[in-house]
């Protein structure tokens, strides 16, 4: 494939992704620095952009921190996984969208982990139940950072080179069963990540209903959900 074709103008990313309704919405919220890619805000709406890198978007369009929350909510919702009083690992937090999610369906802690520092919004930077784990390495995570290593769930929206490497050592730390949800842009890198994944640590592999994968694939979005049974 021509390397070219791999990028196109941010304003035009919106807009395919189903992020924005219009180009004129689109090219507005770019210009009002509301638009980040791979974490750093563009406000450039004609930047070329790979279709591999998230975006998300804060403001009044999304009612959590940033769009990419709302994956994390469709799956929740159509996997019927209840978070409420539950402790979560996010692994690759970002602008904390997954933990916007998972606050307001009543999770009891977030560990947020992200190997860059001050990505995490303002608005959930204090919040007492998120400990904020900013510079921290998946690949480090140990003991310590997860306090006594209960969970119930883990969330992962990160690259699919390494993607096992990076999550083998939260789901070493675990103290008991857990579901694993990890979205990714490569379909058949994830699907060889998952088998590596299962096999290692005895995982269920759960499908979720056609229609949402269908939906979100179409967006250049793919999911793999893992189960951990005690």
């Amino acid at each position: 494939m021509n390397q070219l074709t791999k990028f196109q103008r941010l304003d035009r990313q919106l807009t395919d992704r189903g992020l924005v309704a219009t180009p004129q919405r689109a090219q507005e919220l770019i210009l009002n620095g509301a638009v980040r890619v791979n974490g750093a805000v563009i406000t450039a709406p004609h930047c070329p952009v790979d279709k591999a890198h998230v975006i998300e978007i804060s403001g009044i369009d999304c009612p959590w921190v940033s769009t990419d929350a709302l994956k994390l909510f469709e799956a929740l919702e159509t996997a019927k996984i209840d978070v409420k009083g539950k402790i979560a690992v996010d692994i690759g937090a970002g602008m904390g969208g997954f933990e916007d999610v998972i606050l307001q369906k009543g999770g009891k802690k977030i560990y947020a982990v992200e190997k860059d520092a001050a990505l995490l919004h303002h608005s959930l930077s204090l919040n007492p139940r998120i400990k904020n784990l900013q510079r921290v390495d998946a690949k480090d995570l140990n003991a310590a950072h997860l306090d006594d290593g209960k969970f119930d769930l883990v969330v992962a929206d990160i690259g699919t080179e390494n993607l096992a490497d990076n999550l083998k050592p939260v789901l070493s730390l675990a103290q008991g069963g857990y579901d694993l949800l990890v979205f990714a842009a490569d379909k058949k890198e994830l699907k060889d990540q998952e088998k590596t994944l299962r096999l290692e640590f005895g995982l269920l592999v759960k499908k979720l209903p056609d229609k949402y994968q269908k939906e979100w694939e179409e967006k250049g979005s793919f999911l793999i959900w893992l189960q951990k049974r005690i």
